[in-house]
């Protein structure tokens, strides 16, 4: 069981390591029929709910 696993991970990291190598094209308005990557998404809300706080706390 475990020889098949490491031939299953040798086999495997190589499509893992291509997967996590993307470069993500952002033009600057952003074309409403393109989708916008999961990553890209969590950081342009993450980035605008701390945005909301830090004004709410200047404003209180």
């Amino acid at each position: 069981m475990k020889r098949y696993l490491i031939i299953v991970m040798l086999f495997s990291s190589s499509f893992i390591l291509s997967a996590q190598r993307r470069i993500i094209h952002v033009p600057a308005p952003q074309p409403p029929t393109v989708p916008i990557d999961g990553g890209l998404a969590v950081v342009l809300l993450g980035g605008g709910l701390l945005a909301k706080r830090t004004i709410n706390q200047q404003n209180q």
